[in-house]
């Protein structure tokens, strides 16, 4: 559960001008380091990347819910060290970090409670991560102690829904925060959908929303076919439902007011 901890400073009172990309490009993998993996729990030392990735696909969703369902109290002041986490769900294990994560432009900070083993076998770009493996509270409401690790993100305010794939590799649920129509549809019918059902203004920002996902998950160096083709088929119906609405040639290029959170 993402939690504030300072407020947005006032908007202001013009937006640029961004002239969209045709298409997203997609970061240069890199594979994921097992020392990293090791690094946070020595268990996994001789298990193959693949099996645990296996295996977190299939309690990903659990933890998700373990995570979804915990409350950190944000600081006051400066973001300390370590932070309680209120676990009320206590059926599987509960995260072992508080990722405090800011953006580029502005200095709010945002508190995302997580399962280590999640990042570090899906994000090849990640602060070393301290040894935290607190145990499962005895019952719902119980308290456990993390350490706060700061990261910087192009786009705070998308993490949870990457944060959420990364726990289900499942991207439906991340198309329909973007989409409004089921993704079985052409590009066409799903680009005519979107135009009819949001104004401009909904439009951008929910492919600004898209860009913010994108940025993030090539900071945090993902390498996954099935995130990113998501993300490639909300951003091609998104663009077109923009042409739609605003009369602008897709290929020669669109431009709206907005800008990335």
């Amino acid at each position: 559960m993402a939690t504030n901890s300072h407020t947005h400073p006032p908007p202001s009172s013009s937006q640029p001008r961004l002239r969209l990309p045709r298409q997203l490009l997609r970061p240069r993998s890199r594979p994921i380091d097992i020392r990293a993996i090791v690094a946070i729990d020595p268990v996994y030392a001789d298990i193959p990347l693949s099996y645990i990735q296996h295996v977190l696909e299939k309690i990903g969703p659990p933890l998700l819910c373990a995570m979804s369902s915990s409350t950190a109290t944000p600081p006051t002041g400066q973001v300390p060290r370590e932070l309680r986490l209120v676990c009320n769900d206590v059926s599987v294990e509960p995260p072992s970090h508080i990722i405090a994560a800011y953006g580029t432009t502005d200095n709010r900070i945002v508190l995302f409670p997580v399962h280590a083993i999640i990042l570090v076998t899906n994000c090849a770009h990640l602060p070393t991560l301290p040894i935290s493996r607190p145990d499962t509270p005895a019952a719902p409401g119980g308290v456990v102690t993390l350490p706060v690790i700061p990261l910087r993100l192009p786009s705070p305010a998308s993490f949870p829904i990457l944060l959420s794939y990364l726990y289900t590799k499942r991207p439906e649920p991340l198309l329909a925060e973007l989409l409004t129509a089921p993704s079985t549809s052409s590009i066409a019918q799903l680009a005519r959908a979107q135009a009819a059902a949001f104004p401009v203004q909904a439009l951008v920002a929910n492919i600004l929303k898209a860009q913010g996902l994108w940025n993030n998950a090539s900071a945090l160096g993902i390498s996954d076919d099935k995130l990113f083709q998501a993300l490639e088929l909300a951003w091609e119906v998104l663009l077109q439902a923009l042409g739609i609405s605003t009369g602008q040639s897709v290929e020669a290029g669109i431009t709206v007011d907005g800008e990335l959170e």
